[in-house]
Parts: structure tokens; sequence; C-alpha cells
């Protein structure tokens, strides 16, 4: 009886614990909504907000949906806001010719309640449609041998001809002394009519890069096996785009490895640490050393991060819609069959971009991105309308996860991985990509290679435990 009464009076105090604990955050979100909505530099308020709600709903794990959710606030909303306040309250002088471009405490409060709506119900619905336990498949542990878990197929064809497409892609593309001397110029500009090779050299490139992870994890070869494929890794991120395609790459050959690690607070901060340590570098390779420094690179940050501020811009120069560049989808089909003229719009980050930035485009083949919020502004009606497709995608993004991780399937895993990835781009793009055909295309290949070079020696991967969701 002292057993079960001990018991119960565990529960109650964990219960009322958890329900003061309730009443803090809401209570903290309730004064956070106020300061945004209402004061001067409200987007302060919201990066308090967004911390909040990633706290509460944290991963139980690095490699999850909600982990790249909150790396995109982090980087396009909380670093710049905070600089640029920083900037504002020491009076700041600029370093780079064009000074400030933006002022994110003029944010509309509009602006942030959107942005605020987006966060909220990613966030909230991914924590719920991806709980659950990791597949024992991706278990370190003693009780089984990896190598005996798959057999896969040589990978060599497939690693030379990655590193074919990538020299013929440079040769096409302007040659490799445009590349070395003017990278940035030659990356913007030397790939114009190189769409179809640059779409085969990125799925073959990670299709290569992952199965090299995956015989590595398998063989118990350690973090030290991508020793041989980092000169590959390189050579495909140096043409796919230093600062992003590098860090994809990293992650599909690690995976295996990243699957099981734990989020706590002080490795997040140790991870995102060494990525901005890693942007940097990659932003001195891609503008040959042009933001060196620590002033210029805190600068940068405010030019690169300005989805948002481009939003609230947008939202002051015209009124919400419905579906209106839900064509967009079909521009790119039309052009390569002659149905559609050529320099149409195909997406509304280059639509707006020739609009209000048009040197840019022309000039450049360049583009700002607008992020996720304007798609559903223009779209959805903004706010009003924008949580019904959202719910959709976070929970098609769980769905997804839960079959690649949970459940355990090494063929659905790199495309989980690219999603995953993807995430940051839908958040500073569209939710209906103008390349989604071509992606399609693209996972189906991959899908059907990894089938035909990896084999299972099981039937079943998973031991999930359906009662093991509060992880």
């Amino acid at each position: 009886m002292r057993v079960v009464s001990l018991n119960r009076a565990g529960r109650l105090t964990e219960t009322g614990t958890m329900k003061w604990n309730l009443l803090a955050v809401l209570l903290a979100m309730t004064v956070l909504e106020i300061l945004m909505l209402t004061s001067h530099w409200g987007v302060l308020a919201l990066d308090f907000y967004i911390l909040v709600l990633f706290v509460f709903f944290r991963p139980p794990r690095i490699f999850h949906p909600n982990t790249f959710v909150f790396g995109y606030y982090f980087l396009w909303l909380l670093l710049p806001s905070v600089i640029d306040f920083i900037f504002e309250m020491i009076d700041w002088t600029f370093v780079l010719p064009w000074g400030r471009l933006w002022f994110w405490g003029d944010i509309s409060a509009g602006a942030l309640f959107q942005v605020q709506l987006t966060a909220t119900t990613l966030i909230t619905v991914m924590h719920f449609a991806t709980r659950g336990q990791v597949s024992s498949i991706f278990n370190k542990g003693k009780h089984f041998q990896r190598s005996s878990l798959i057999q896969i197929a040589s990978i060599t064809p497939l690693h030379i001809l990655s590193i074919g497409l990538a020299c013929l892609f440079i040769f096409f593309s302007g040659g490799l002394d445009a590349w070395l001397t003017d990278y940035s110029y030659t990356f913007l500009t030397g790939r114009k009519g190189l769409g179809v090779m640059n779409f085969t050299l990125q799925t073959v490139g990670s299709l290569t890069i992952y199965l090299a992870g995956l015989k590595s994890f398998n063989d118990g070869k350690g973090w030290w096996g991508i020793l041989p494929f980092f000169p590959t890794i390189m050579l495909l991120s140096f043409v796919g785009g230093m600062k992003s395609r590098f860090i994809i790459l990293l992650i599909l050959f690690y995976v295996p490895y990243l699957i099981k690690v734990q989020a706590s607070v002080p490795r997040l901060v140790r991870y995102m640490i060494v990525f901005l340590a890693v942007f940097y570098i990659l932003s001195l390779v891609r503008t040959g050393g042009f933001y060196s420094g620590l002033p210029r690179y805190s600068e940068m940050m405010l030019v690169y991060f300005n989805a948002i501020p481009l939003h609230d811009f947008l939202v002051g120069m015209r009124e919400p819609g419905f579906f209106e560049t839900v064509h967009h989808i079909f521009v790119k089909p039309g052009q390569a069959l002659g149905l559609i003229d050529p320099g149409a719009d195909y997406d509304i980050s280059v639509m707006l971009t020739k609009e209000f930035f048009p040197e840019q485009w022309y000039d450049l083949s360049a583009t700002q991105q607008w992020p996720l919020e304007t798609d559903m502004y223009i779209n959805f009606y903004g706010g009003a309308f924008q949580i019904i497709p959202l719910l959709i995608y976070a929970v098609a993004i769980g769905f997804l996860y839960r079959r690649a991780v949970l459940v355990g399937s090494f063929v659905l895993l790199p495309i989980a991985v690219l999603e995953m990835i993807r995430i940051v781009s839908t958040l500073r793009g569209t939710l209906i990509p103008w390349a989604l055909p071509v992606m399609i295309v693209q996972y189906s290949f991959m899908l059907i290679m990894i089938r035909l070079l990896v084999t299972s020696k099981f039937k079943k991967y998973s031991s999930i435990d359906p009662n093991h969701d509060k992880q």
C-alpha cells in the first residue's frame, strides 16, 4: 500500500509540475505576443517566442524536422535581427559600401504575426507527427553486427560517373580557369542552359555520397570513413555551391551516424557554432575573401539573411491574394515543350526579383529570396488560410520521417534527408517548387538505384514500441 501511495503521490507531483510549466509557458507567450504586436523592435519578442516554442517542443534528436525548422529561423530571423539591434544600440558605422539595407526594428506587426503562425504550425505539428523510437537498425550497440544488416553492391561506377559529370559541367560552364578566377560570377551565369546536366549531377552525386556513407556505416569504419570520398565531396560542392552543397553532402554521408545523436542544448549550440564557422569559410571561398573579418561577416548576415524584411516590403506594396502563382509549376515543362514563352515567370522569387530588383536578374541571373510567408500571402490570403497547406506539409514530412527513421528504411532515408534539408529552402521559397517534376524524377531514380544496389537481410527493420512516444 505504501508503494502505491508513493507512486500516486509521485504522479500527482509530476502532473502538478507539468501544469505549472505549461502555465508559465502560456504566460510568457502571452507577454511576448503583446510586445510583438505593439512595440518597436517587436521582432525581438518574436525571437524569444520561437526560442520558447523550440525549447518546449525540443526534438529528441539532432536529425529531426524541427531542427531544420529552428535552424532556418535562427539564421533568417534571430541572428540578423539581433545583429541589427546591436548595431543600432552601439551606433555602428557600416564597413560595406551599401550600408544598412533593411531595418529590422520597423518590420510590421502583420508580417511578424504571419511568420509566427508559420513557425507555430510547423513546429507543433511536426513534433506530434514524428514521435516514436528510432529503429534499432541504426543502433551502435553490440547486440548485432552491423555488417550483417545489408549488402551494398560496388558504387565505383557511380563514383566515377559523379566525378566525370562534375568535370564536364566545369568544362561546359566556362572552363576551370573561369571557375578559379571568378567563382561567384561563373557560378551565377555559367550554368545557363545546363539545367539538365546540373540536376543529373546533383542526383548522381547525392546518391553516390549517401551510398558511400551507408557502406562506411555498415562496415563499421566510423567517422573517418569519409576520407576516401572527401575529394569528391569537395569537387561536387565546388560546382554545386560551396555554402550549401558541401553541408548537404556531409549530412548525406553521415546520416546513419547522426540519427541517434541526442539533441541536448549544449550540442545544438556547438553544432550551430561549427555551422557558422564553416559558413564563414565557404563565404570567403565563394566571394574571394570579400567578407573576411568579423565586421564584414556580421554585415553580410544582414544582407544575405533578408527574406523576412523582403516579405515585409512586399506586404506594404500589395494586397494578399488567392492562387496567383500556383501555375508556376507548369511553366518549366511548358517552356521545354515550346508551349510557353521562355521569359515567363516560373518562381515567386524570380517574379519578384524581376519586379523590384531587375538588374540582379537580367545582369547576373541572381534572385532575392522571398520566404514561404510570401507564397502564403499571394496564394492563400496570408494568415487567413495558410494553416491548411502548412498542416498538410508538416504531416507529410512527419510521415516520411517515420517511415525512413522510425521504421528504418534505407531506401527512403536519402529522400527523407533531402526533404528535411529542403525545409530550409521551402521556408525561404514556396510550398510547391517549380522544380517539383524534376524532383519526382530524381527521387524515383534514387529509389530504383538503391533497391538495385542495397540488399537487406531483414524483412522488418524496426522494433518500434508504440508506447515510446515521450522522448
